[in-house]
């Protein structure tokens, strides 16, 4: 077997819940696999004298390594992985929604002091840069282990019936709200008012908790055909997800990156509001069905139960394919080497 190649790179993180941070948690031990896949190996150790660069999962956590105070280390983080995250979010809630896009002026301050910043898209390497962060910034998109929802002949594939009491094979769609978003919380309950023989498997994070309180409040008498939870464990979430009939997403900011992808790997047909996610991710008529606003979206879901819309089921698993895990960390692995050498 060939041996390993070893980068002097050091992941950190202050995760201390692998379900709350679902998001966070799932990136670092995606990039940790891609680079494996790839005969890659890092440091495990945090005080290695060997680091020389520190990726830190958690932009917000810029000062807290310090086991080599005055070591002159490279340091890189993320932006725009875990929108669903409070820790992770960067983009704040507007209810006017007239400056949706505006990133907080001490957020901006913080990646700029970063050697280098990855972000999923390049909408949002653009929209870092139209709100000032003035380092380094390149595209990666959030690598996703495929093999997970491989679930055909599992017992595993039928746990999302079991966990919410739904007849097996019942047809779903399931969606994740943003814990503050109002609108998109009123969105979905009107839409399963409108399509009653449907369910709507409706996930927020930290429901039940103060934090979410602002849109848990639309669900406490909602229709029977809503099912409401908070962030599932992994193997519940991926049956959840291999057997849905669709994802659907009405957030009014950008959010999902790694949700997108994940409903794609499996194939499930997307129905998203054009505000919901970064549209190089989210594109129309090739891996998704977008729409400008929600009468359009009501209009296009009703097309779909027909029967009516375009099946993009081979365009989505092709898109997963040329971005896989492998690849991902192979691209990861280029961008490193280019700003900080072998």
């Amino acid at each position: 077997m060939q041996k390993p190649n070893i980068l002097n790179i050091y992941f950190y993180d202050n995760i201390k819940n692998d379900t709350n941070n679902f998001e966070s948690s799932q990136l670092r031990k995606n990039l940790k696999a891609s680079l494996e896949l790839n005969n890659y190996r890092y440091l495990t150790n945090a005080i290695d004298e060997r680091i020389e660069t520190v990726f830190y999962v958690n932009f917000s956590d810029l000062n807290k390594f310090n086991y080599f105070r005055g070591k002159d280390f490279k340091k890189v983080t993320f932006a725009f992985y875990g929108e669903f995250e409070n820790d992770l979010k960067i983009l704040s809630f507007d209810k006017t929604l007239k400056d949706q896009c505006n990133i907080k002026e001490s957020f901006t301050k913080t990646l700029s002091n970063y050697d280098l910043v990855f972000a999923p898209s390049l909408e949002a390497k653009q929209l870092l840069i139209d709100n000032g962060v003035t380092t380094n910034i390149e595209v990666l998109l959030p690598p996703i282990k495929r093999t997970k929802f491989e679930l055909k002949d599992s017992e595993l594939s039928k746990l999302v019936y079991i966990y919410f009491h739904i007849e097996e094979n019942s047809k779903y769609a399931y969606t994740v709200l943003d814990s503050k978003d109002e609108n998109a919380a009123k969105r979905v309950i009107e839409l399963a008012r409108i399509f009653s023989n449907m369910k709507f498997i409706v996930i927020i994070p930290g429901y039940q908790k103060k934090e979410s309180r602002i849109v848990s409040k639309y669900f406490k008498r909602c229709a029977q055909n809503v099912f409401v939870c908070d962030i599932l464990s992994e193997d519940i979430y991926d049956s959840l997800v291999y057997n849905a009939s669709a994802f659907i997403l009405l957030n009014s900011l950008y959010t999902a990156s790694t949700e997108l992808l994940e409903a794609y790997t499996c194939g499930v047909p997307v129905h998203s509001l054009s505000t919901s996610a970064f549209k190089d991710i989210l594109i129309d008529k090739e891996n998704s069905c977008v729409y400008n606003d929600f009468d359009s979206f009501i209009n296009g879901f009703n097309l779909f139960l027909s029967g009516k819309t375009p099946d993009m089921k081979e365009k989505q698993k092709l898109f997963m394919k040329e971005n896989d895990i492998k690849e991902i960390g192979k691209r990861f692995v280029e961008i490193y080497q280019k700003y900080f050498g072998e």
